[in-house]
């Protein structure tokens, strides 16, 4: 009778924990949400952390579609909003929470945590050093 209660138990707390993370990436467009930087950014007498205020915010909406063959293809009005574009599809590998991109020109990582990915880069501009933050968000397709 206890090993029946035990396995009940045990049954319980694994169909009731609920599952956050995205497993296959390929079910979802990756829509593009947002664009920081650390420390905050002077262009054209304008200081910001939000990289989309460098920007025409319509012009910066991009999504990132994973293909079940490991290619991966990024939309963009303005293929200057985003490093990696250039319409071609490009291929990708998934290796635990890491995303690896390779678009012929250059390879990107992404970190997948939840239902987002984010890649961080660095820069300098100016002689200061700067940190690069973009967040894609699943969207279902």
């Amino acid at each position: 009778m206890k090993r029946f209660f035990v396995l009940i138990c045990c049954l319980g707390l694994f169909l009731g924990c609920k599952k956050d993370a995205i497993h296959d990436i390929t079910k979802y467009k990756w829509e593009f949400t947002s664009f920081t930087v650390s420390p905050a950014l002077t262009r054209n007498g304008k200081t910001s952390k939000n990289m989309n205020d460098f920007y025409d915010k319509e012009q910066c909406q991009t999504a990132v579609v994973f293909f079940s063959n490991y290619t991966y293809s990024i939309s963009s009005p303005d293929p200057k909003c985003n490093g990696y574009y250039n319409g071609d599809p490009s291929t990708w590998k998934k290796r635990g929470e890491l995303i690896l991109l390779n678009d012929h020109n250059a390879k990107h990582t992404l970190v997948l945590k939840g239902n987002q990915m984010t890649e961080t880069t660095a820069g300098e501009e100016n002689g200061v050093l700067y940190t690069f933050v973009r967040t894609y968000t699943a969207v279902p397709k």
